[in-house]
């Protein structure tokens, strides 16, 4: 969450036209690699919640012996 957050500041703080406050070099870094590594894990997470999902489905739908 917080790299999501680093990275879309670091978006507006380049895109501000203003001097960055660390540089350009590692606002740029850190925007190019922060932006691309949060949707993957947010994507991830995704998968891996709706994994879980249908496992607890599968032990739910179960037949049970009384």
């Amino acid at each position: 969450m917080v790299l999501a957050i680093a990275s879309t500041g670091s978006l507006f703080e380049i895109t501000g036209g203003g001097p960055t406050t660390l540089g350009f070099g590692p606002t740029a870094a850190l925007a190019a690699v922060g932006l691309p590594l949060s949707l993957f894990l947010i994507y991830a997470a995704i998968l891996k919640g709706a994994a879980e999902t249908e496992e607890d489905d599968r032990e739910y739908n179960k037949p049970r012996r009384l």
